[in-house]
């Protein structure tokens, strides 16, 4: 076909960028897709695909599920990389707040331990580097 643009799926599949813009998701797809908590209903071929993509990165690396993302951010939490068990931490700690965040919860906070000197970092007695 001459004048159609190909876009780089998922897996290095090639799908022509017209084909994908009409084609509409399978219902295996549209399954995946509403365990993950998405609606698919208006979705075409190639926005379900990436969106798969993405609820598979997230389902590997242990995240809570975008359900979950969105019930939190209601809530008032940042919860884009919450596990599933900060995720249900966070849900119990706003339940007993009247479903809000508390000021003072430290859910989803990173602490980093103070960085120690060590003797590499001197050179002759010198400060550090």
């Amino acid at each position: 076909m001459i004048g159609v643009r190909y876009i780089h799926a998922i897996n290095n599949n090639v799908i022509p960028w017209v084909m994908s813009r009409r084609k509409t998701p399978s219902e295996a797809m549209k399954s995946l897709l509403r365990k993950g908590g998405v609606n698919p209903d208006k979705m075409n071929y190639l926005e379900a695909h990436q969106m798969i993509g993405i609820l598979k990165a997230r389902w590997g690396k242990g995240l809570c599920s975008l359900k979950q993302v969105s019930a939190l951010k209601h809530r008032g939490y940042d919860a884009a990389n919450f596990t599933y068990e900060q995720a249900e931490q966070a849900f119990k700690e706003s339940d007993a707040n009247h479903k809000r965040k508390p000021a003072n919860s430290q859910i989803g906070k990173v602490k980093i331990p103070p960085r120690k000197k060590s003797h590499d970092e001197t050179i002759n007695g010198d400060e550090p580097f």
